[in-house]
């Protein structure tokens, strides 16, 4: 039990250390957080849930150092744990990045499909709502970018619903 615990905050400590290296831009120490919290893990293969959201952030990390065939392996990873966990609003956030990520590619009929499976999900009282709501936006801005202005103006209505639904300000 107490292994357990201590696992637990390595894990999330490694993590937190991990998201912060990524976001500055320090690639190399997200990389290096990320792989010692995935041993921290190993112990905790119980909780899906911290594993999906490692998965999460190992796929980003992979996307912004160029690999997208790993990336799209790690999120599909993801995708496979939230639906066995049934966490919507999770699965749509993974939706998301793999359509951003098939923009990024210039895949846009993938990115079409993947964005087309998170705004079908039922997302009214989830707790990560804000977050899928800044992906979709964050999505509609690269699909506007390449001029694929209609698939933008579906993901900018879909946040509009979000916002009216949820009321987000």
């Amino acid at each position: 039990m107490r292994t357990t615990v201590i696992n637990q905050c390595y894990f999330e400590n490694f993590t937190t250390l991990g998201k912060h290296a990524h976001f500055i831009g320090d690639l190399q120490t997200a990389k290096r957080r990320y792989r010692q919290a995935k041993i921290a893990v190993k112990d905790l293969q119980n909780n899906r849930f911290e594993v999906a959201t490692l998965a999460v952030n190992i796929a980003r990390l992979y996307r912004d150092c160029g690999q997208y065939k790993r990336s799209e392996l790690v999120y599909k990873r993801a995708l496979f744990l939230f639906d066995e966990l049934e966490m919507a609003a999770h699965l749509a956030i993974v939706h998301l990045e793999l359509a951003e990520l098939a923009v990024i590619q210039g895949k846009f009929k993938a990115a079409e499909s993947a964005y087309r499976n998170a705004i079908a999900r039922d997302l009214t009282g989830a707790a990560t709502i804000n977050e899928v709501a800044l992906i979709a936006y964050r999505l509609a801005g690269r699909f506007n970018d390449r001029g694929q202005v209609a698939d933008a103006m579906k993901l900018l209505r879909f946040v509009e619903k979000l916002k009216y639904n949820c009321h987000l300000i």
